[in-house]
C-alpha cells in the first residue's frame, strides 16, 4: 500500500537570547512581541501552530507578563502553541559537559511537565556552530527521541548517501544526495531521528512574492520524494517563521498553511500544521528501522573560533559544572549522615542561573560586550551559591568525623568517582620553617612548604576515596619531609617516575622521554608556543578562516626566563615566562 506523502509545516519564532542584544532588550521586546504577535495569529487562523523553544524564556514571560503568560498556558492546552526543543535554552551542544545538557532537558522538560503538564521529545536547535558526536546518546539517555536543525546548510550540507545506502560525513561535494531525514547514531550506538536540511528558519511562503498554494509546491513535491527515495517513507519537515529577534511568521504564511490544511485533499501532499517533534513520534517503528544511519559528528565552516572566543567564558561556565557537581554530592553526604537536609531548592536556582548562559551564541563568545556583564554576573552568583552549599555540606560531614590530630587537621573532600591520589594545596598558619603530615592511618606522606599569591601554602600528597572526605595531620617541623617520592627539578628539567621532561632556552618542552618504556622520546621536535594571524572580517572575534590557517605561524620565545617555582618531595615544577610583540 502506498503512503500518503506529508509536509510537516513547523512554525518557529527564531530568539537569540543574547547576541547582538542583551538580556534586557530580550524581556523588554522579544518575549512580549513573540507571545502578542502570535497571539494574533492563533486567534485568527484555527490550522495555525506555534513552536518556541527555551524553558528559561517562558519563565521569563510568567515573571514580567502575567497576563499574557496566563493567556499562552490556555493555548498550549488546546494544542495551539507547543513547547519545543526539551531544554532549558537553545544551548550550545559543543562546549557544556554532558551532564550539564543533561540537566538542560532535566530542567528544561522538567519545567516544561510543571507548568503546562507537557513535554516534548526533540531537541530542536536550528540554529547551533555543529553538533558534537555524543548529542544522540545524551538525548537518547535523556528519553529523546528526535534533533531538527537548519545549520547545515552552511557550507557542507547534511552527511552524504553513497550508492551502497551507506551514509558518510557532510562534505563539500556537488551532485550527491544528501540524508535528510535519518538516523543519527552515538557513540554509544544510541540514537535519534534526525530532521537534518529543515531549511532557513526565516522562510517564509510568500517568498519573492510566491503565491501558488503551500500543498501543490513542486519544490516541496522533490524534498518529499527525496526522503521517499533515501530514507523510504514520503515524509518532509520544514521550518519558517522569523528570526533572530522573536516575533512570528509573517500573516501571509500562516493564512498560506491554513489555506492548504483546509485544501488538503486537492493537494500534491498533505499538509500538517506541525509541532517540531511530530515528524518523529509519527514514524513507525518498521520505518525506523528502515531509515539511513549516519555515525559521526555534524560540523560547519562557520564560527570556528567559538571554542576559544571569549575564553573567560568558558572558564567559569566549566567551575561551574564542577562545582555544581562537587556540592551536590557533598550535599548528599550531609543529608545521609543526618548532618544537614538536601539544598534541593537552591542548587536547583544555582544551576537555572548559569545554564541558560549556554546558549548558542553567550557561551561560545559570539555576542556583543554588553551581553557578557549579565553572563559574568550570573557566573559568579551561581558560583557563590554553589561554594556556600559545598561549605555547608562538607562542614557537616567533617562534624561527623574524628579531627583529633597531633597537629593542625585538614579534611580533604574528594568529589570524583574514584579514588584520587592527588596533591593538595591548603593554607595555614605555620611558624616553623617545615611541615610533616600524616594520613589517618598514622603514615607521614610527601608534604612541603609553598607560596601561592604571596600567602604561604602547605602542599601534600593525598590519596582519597571516592566521593568520600578523609582526616589528615598537619605538624610544625624544624625538619623537612623525608619521604621519598623519586621526583626532582633543575633549571630546565623535571622528572618523576615515569617522565623526564626538559626545556630548551626558548622555554619550549624540547624533551619528554617515557621511562617506562625504554627511555622513548615522545616528542618529534619541540612543543612550541605558536601565535597565527587572524585576518577575519565578517565575525573576527569569532569565526577564524581557512586561508589564516595556511599561514606560517609566529613562535613566541623572546625574553625567555625559566625559574624553579617547586621543589619538595610533594611537587616540583618550572615556571615560563616569555614576551611577544
Amino acid at each position: 500500500m502506498e503512503k500518503e506523502k506529508k509536509l510537516y509545516v513547523v512554525s518557529n519564532a527564531h530568539l537569540d537570547t543574547q547576541w547582538n542584544w542583551t538580556i534586557q532588550d530580550t524581556i523588554r521586546d522579544c518575549v512580549k512581541s513573540t507571545l502578542e504577535k502570535n497571539f494574533e495569529l492563533i486567534e485568527k487562523y484555527p490550522h495555525y501552530k506555534m513552536n518556541f523553544e527555551g524553558a528559561f524564556r517562558y519563565k521569563l514571560a510568567k515573571e514580567y507578563y502575567p497576563d499574557l503568560y496566563e493567556k499562552l498556558k490556555g493555548y498550549i492546552a488546546e494544542g495551539r502553541w507547543t513547547v519545543s526543543g526539551s531544554t532549558w535554552d537553545a544551548m550550545d551542544v559543543n562546549v557544556p559537559s554532558s551532564e550539564a545538557l543533561m540537566r538542560q532537558v532535566l530542567y528544561g522538560n522538567g519545567y516544561f511537565e510543571k507548568e503546562f503538564g507537557k513535554k516534548s521529545t526533540d531537541i530542536f536547535l536550528t540554529d547551533c556552530f555543529g553538533f558534537r558526536y555524543a548529542l544522540p546518546s545524551i538525548e537518547a539517555h535523556m528519553g529523546l527521541n528526535g534533533f531538527s536543525t537548519q545549520k547545515l546548510v552552511w557550507g557542507v550540507g547534511g552527511p552524504v548517501i553513497n550508492e551502497d545506502g551507506s551514509v558518510t560525513k557532510p562534505m563539500p561535494v556537488k551532485d550527491k544526495p544528501r540524508m535528510d531525514l535519518g538516523k543519527w547514531v552515538g557513540p554509544d550506538g544510541n540514537y535519534v531521528v534526525g530532521s537534518l536540511l529543515e531549511g532557513n528558519y526565516t522562510y517564509n511562503f510568500d517568498n519573492d512574492g510566491n503565491t501558488t498554494p503551500v500543498n501543490k509546491r513542486e519544490e516541496f513535491l522533490k524534498d518529499i520524494e527525496h526522503n521517499e527515495k533515501y530514507a523510504h517513507v514520503p515524509y518532509r519537515a520544514m521550518y519558517y517563521g522569523t528570526g533572530d529577534y522573536g516575533g512570528s511568521p509573517k500573516e501571509s504564511s500562516a493564512r498560506m498553511v491554513n489555506e492548504a490544511i483546509e485544501d488538503n485533499a486537492n493537494g500534491l501532499y498533505k499538509v500538517i500544521s506541525s509541532s517540531t517533534d511530530q515528524i518523529f513520534n509519527e514514524l513507525t517503528k518498521e520505518e525506523i528501522d528502515n531509515l539511513p544511519a549516519y555515525n559521526g559528528e555534524l560540523l560547519i565552516p562557520h564560527g570556528s573560533g567559538a571554542l576559544t572566543s571569549h575564553t573567560i567564558n568558558k572558564r567559569w561556565n566549566r567551575k561551574n559544572e564542577l562545582l555544581a557537581d562537587s556540592a551536590e554530592r557533598a550535599a548528599v553526604l550531609s543529608a545521609w549522615l543526618g548532618a544537614s537536609e538536601y539544598p534541593a531548592e537552591r542548587l536547583l536556582t544555582a544551576w537555572q542561573t548559569f545554564l541558560w548562559h549556554q546558549f548558542h551564541d553567550d557561551l561560545p563568545g559570539t555576542s556583543i560586550a554588553a551581553a557578557y556583564v549579565f553572563t559574568y554576573n550570573d557566573y559568579v552568583i551561581a558560583l557563590n551559591m554553589f561554594a556556600s552549599e559545598l561549605a555547608n555540606a562538607v562542614g557537616g560531614v567533617v562534624g561527623t568525623l574524628d579531627t583529633r590530630v597531633e597537629g593542625t587537621p585538614v579534611v580533604v573532600y574528594n568529589p570524583v568517582s574514584y579514588t584520587r591520589d592527588d596533591v593538595v594545596t591548603a593554607e595555614i598558619d605555620v611558624k616553623t620553617p617545615f611541615v610533616r603530615v600524616f594520613d589517618s592511618h598514622g603514615n607521614e606522606v610527601p608534604a612541603q612548604l609553598g607560596k601561592e599569591n604571596g600567602r604561604t601554602v602547605v602542599k601534600f600528597k593525598a590519596a582519597v576515596a571516592p566521593v568520600s572526605c578523609t582526616v589528615f595531620d598537619v605538624r610544625e617541623s624544624e625538619t623537612a619531609c623525608q619521604v621519598k617520592t623519586g621526583i626532582s627539578v633543575t633549571a630546565n628539567k623535571l622528572e618523576n617516575q615515569r617522565y623526564i621532561v626538559t626545556i630548551n632556552e626558548d622555554g619550549d618542552i624540547a624533551s619528554i622521554v617515557d621511562k617506562a618504556n625504554g627511555n622513548f622520546e615522545l616528542l618529534s621536535s619541540p612543543a612550541k608556543l605558536e601565535i597565527g594571524p587572524d585576518k577575519s572580517t565578517n565575525w573576527p572575534s569569532w569565526e577564524l578562516v581557512w586561508d589564516d590557517a595556511l599561514v606560517e605561524p609566529a613562535v613566541v620565545k623572546d625574553n625567555v626566563k625559566v625559574e624553579i617555582a617547586d621543589n619538595g618531595p610533594a611537587v616540583v615544577s618550572l615556571k615560563v615566562t616569555r614576551k611577544f610583540e
